[in-house]
């Protein structure tokens, strides 16, 4: 399935066209959530595949850091930043969505998704992908189902 690629492109789209978005790309490792642009591989490397092939790609002029983890857009100040699992570097920031791939392999996922409860509440957005493992302990399968006690 092409999950993966509909949300990273969905993200993609909203730090084009939206003002002052922070969206995280979050992977169990740092290194799969930076991935490679040139075979569009990991998250970040899948938006940066992307934008190097839009025939557009001129008028977005994104920067792109130079360690590789993020892309800021430039017209809208917005950023797509890669990080890996957990919730620490989502606590530290005020984003606006977060994309979480391979979420059940993710054993700080819980986590993840508390530290972005005050970016939900606030009209932000979570998306997790997974596909079915118990690493997390069975929680992305209780977010999937709806069935989280509310803390």
């Amino acid at each position: 399935m092409m999950l993966t690629w509909l949300f990273v492109i969905l993200a993609t789209w909203e730090g084009i066209f939206r003002k002052g978005r922070l969206i995280m790309l979050q992977s169990k490792r740092e290194a799969d959530a930076i991935g490679d642009s040139n075979s569009g591989d990991g998250l970040l490397g899948r938006a940066k595949y992307v934008l190097n092939h839009m025939p557009c790609r001129g008028a977005l002029i994104p920067g792109y850091d130079p360690a590789g983890k993020m892309i800021r857009f430039k017209g809208t100040g917005s950023t797509l930043q890669a990080i890996p699992q957990g919730g620490d570097v989502i606590r530290t920031h005020t984003v606006s969505g977060v994309v979480s791939d391979e979420a059940a392999l993710q054993e700080e996922c819980a986590d993840a998704y508390t530290a972005a409860m005050p970016c939900i509440r606030g009209g932000g957005w979570y998306v997790s992908i997974t596909t079915p493992s118990y690493e997390d302990k069975g929680f992305t399968r209780r977010l999937h189902e709806d069935n989280l006690d509310e803390a």
